[in-house]
């Protein structure tokens, strides 16, 4: 089994919003979209200082089984993970925000200063 950059989207999504609305995600996986400048998610996901999540793992690409894909990204919530592919096809085809970064509103301690507010829910707010 190999990791294509759809999944990468899908393993942010999932990281970063599991267990909100499908609209959060999508939001969410926009966010990455719009970072990308040549569709390779995995590349902009793993990024350095991207997404706290990726310190913790590394990409990887290859895998014998989709259990051990599953199980080495830590996807334990299948039913947050079914939520997130459907968000990750939906944030490539269809855009809900044109925001860059978001701030999750559970994180009290994080300050983000940079950016207009483009829009914002009960989970997130959205910068441009």
């Amino acid at each position: 089994m190999i990791i294509t950059p759809l999944m990468c989207l899908t393993f942010a999504i999932y990281h970063e919003s599991r267990g909100t609305n499908l609209s959060s995600m999508v939001k969410v996986g926009n966010v990455v979209v719009n970072r990308t400048a040549d569709k390779n998610y995995c590349k902009t996901v793993f990024k350095r200082g991207q997404f706290s999540w990726t310190n913790k793992i590394k990409y990887k690409a290859n895998f014998k089984s989709y259990n051990a894909m599953l199980d080495y990204y830590n996807i334990t919530d299948l039913n947050s993970y079914f939520n997130s592919v459907q968000a990750a096809t939906i944030a490539v085809n269809y855009s809900m925000t044109d925001a860059n970064f978001y701030h999750d509103k559970s994180i009290k301690s994080f300050k983000f200063n940079a950016g207009q507010v483009v829009s914002s829910n009960k989970y997130f707010i959205f910068y441009r």
